[in-house]
């Protein structure tokens, strides 16, 4: 079941939530329309869905007209969605790439008539694996990576949009794409599975091995050539050449992990990066056996991070990690000590002993360093108190979710020592301090508006980033996207300096990446925001002209 599909359903639920006076209730009425043809589309599902705070949503489906009405609703901004079979999934004013849509905003009473929302039909890449003989690769994992405007630049990660295994003939047909440039990626079944043995060149040699190949035939994602996607086309011939290289081993012995850990424990080598995409670059997983031991194969040159995964009742927590450089040999003999998992715990209140009724939240732990995944959180109950189990020892910065509308986190203290600004370190910890987080209400509003030659610019993403940039502080850096008439608005804002931008497409995490920013450091606009006051901007585009 899709996720509006599910959405759809909770529109029951929506009913019974306090309905909006005759004359408050808003009514929203338009077409759904294919992009291409214009002409409309019945049985389409269309889904309303509440902004933070607001958590209602109402589903309806487009009449033999494309037609469909919502009535009764709350004053409020929203997300309009829809989906429909043959189309591609999206949000109402999407740009290219990006989930998130355009805002739409309903005052009081508001009647919106004639919005018209156009689904693209979606695109379909159709290809071949073969292998350096030019013979079928049979069960090859294909991913198709979509490329953003920015990545020639060096920023916005590559988002997986779609991927299957290769028939036995090594033909594969990946659909549902949205109009863009494309990447697509080739792994081996032999690829995919690390405790198989690589094969070696010579008795003496190397060892080689088929490793995950880009279009046309590249084992580097950077010299990938882009597949260019129209709406609804079908691109064919996609011809992908599986091509070996080098590879290394990595083994070495967990410490500190109690017997038959083979159970207990998984591990697996992830790219040490922060922002490009993890995906199909020469790391792998490897089995742990019962003595503690284990070996990774298949391992291209690179840096990585050596993680371990403790398995408790169907989660996967972070146990340890370690950096390890891959060059021109073997890594031999890691020693990998792996503490008893740590408890977190702390208590969320408000500045000057305010009272809000009902805290909530959610706490989660960033690693500092290298790609992060599987990270540890914790929802803040009622009465503000929190509980994190099994907490890897590495050091982490604290992100905020959810928190009580109109608040900001003033600070964030373990013991003495102030951790939102330092950072958290449980590396050498025993037992773990209590965190006591400390929220105001007194933050700053920032709004303006966008616009593209002079008139307005709905859909685009606008970041507010703190300078100097703080990538430990990312509770700092906001997102919006702007409503139907180019405006945006950020509220409980920290006090302290900023910059606005406002892009072309979503940038994803490379907003928190110093070396990205800096190539735009010119196209934002500066703004100061003070404890209760409001600031404002107008802001063009920030385009790529290189």
């Amino acid at each position: 079941m899709t996720v509006l599909a599910i959405l759809g359903l909770l529109a029951a639920s929506a009913l019974s939530a306090q309905q909006p006076s005759q004359q408050d209730a808003c009514r929203l009425e338009g077409r759904i329309l294919h992009h291409t043809t214009g002409q409309p589309i019945r049985k389409a599902t269309v889904t309303l869905i509440g902004a933070a705070g607001q958590r209602q949503s109402w589903a309806a489906t487009s009449g033999d007209g494309g037609g469909f009405l919502f009535e009764n609703i709350p004053p409020g901004r929203y997300q309009l969605a829809a989906e429909r079979n043959g189309f591609v999934r999206q949000s109402y004013g999407a740009r290219a790439g990006s989930p998130v849509g355009t805002p739409i905003t309903l005052d009081t009473g508001q009647r919106m008539e004639g919005l018209e929302f156009k689904l693209t039909p979606q695109a379909v890449i159709v290809g071949k694996v073969v292998d350096e003989e030019g013979e079928p690769v049979t069960g090859s994992q294909i991913m198709v990576l979509r490329q953003g405007a920015y990545q020639r630049t060096g920023g916005g990660r590559m988002a997986p949009s779609g991927g299957q295994a290769s028939n036995d003939l090594g033909e594969f047909r990946v659909a549902n794409l949205a109009p863009g440039r494309y990447i697509v990626s080739a792994t081996s079944r032999g690829g995919m599975f690390r405790g198989r043995r690589a094969i070696r060149a010579s008795s003496e040699g190397p060892e080689e091995r088929q490793v995950t190949t880009y279009y046309p035939g590249v084992t580097n994602a950077a010299s990938a050539t882009a597949i260019e996607v129209a709406p609804g086309q079908e691109v064919p011939g996609i011809l992908i050449q599986i091509r070996k290289a080098q590879v290394f081993h990595v083994s070495g012995r967990l410490s500190g992990v109690g017997e038959n850990p083979s159970r207990s424990f998984r591990i697996s080598l992830m790219p040490r990066t922060r922002f490009a995409s993890p995906f199909g670059r020469g790391g792998g997983f490897g089995v742990v056996q019962p003595d503690g031991t284990f070996d990774i194969q298949g391992v291209q040159a690179g840096s990585y991070d050596l993680c371990v995964f403790r398995m408790i009742q169907g989660r996967q927590p972070m146990a340890a990690r370690v950096p390890v450089v891959v060059s021109g040999a073997n890594v031999e003999g890691l020693l990998v000590p792996v503490g008893a998992p740590l408890v977190l715990t702390g208590t969320v209140k408000m500045e000057n002993s305010e009272e809000i009724t009902g805290m909530r939240g959610n706490i989660m732990l960033r690693p500092s360093e290298g790609f992060a995944m599987n990270n540890a959180s914790a929802n803040v109950q009622a009465d503000g108190t929190f509980r994190m189990e099994s907490v890897g020892r590495d050091k982490y910065s604290l992100t905020f979710f959810r928190l009580p509308d109109g608040t900001f986190v003033r600070s964030a203290r373990m013991g003495n020592l102030e951790v939102l600004d330092k950072g958290l370190d449980l590396t050498l910890v025993e037992v773990a301090p209590p965190i006591e987080i400390v929220l105001s209400t007194k933050g700053g509003m920032v709004d303006g508006t966008v616009v593209v030659d002079g008139q307005p610019a709905p859909g685009r993403p606008v970041t507010l980033i703190p300078e100097p940039m703080r990538p430990d502080r990312p509770d700092l850096f906001k997102t919006a996207n702007t409503d139907q008439s180019g405006a945006f608005s950020f509220s409980a804002i920290a006090p302290g300096e900023y910059t606005l931008y406002a892009w072309e497409e979503n940038i994803d995490d490379s907003l928190f990446d110093p070396d990205f920013i800096k190539l735009f450091s010119d196209k934002g606009k500066r703004v100061t925001v003070r404890e209760n006051g409001q600031s404002g901007a107008q802001l063009t585009v920030v385009k790529d002209e290189r």
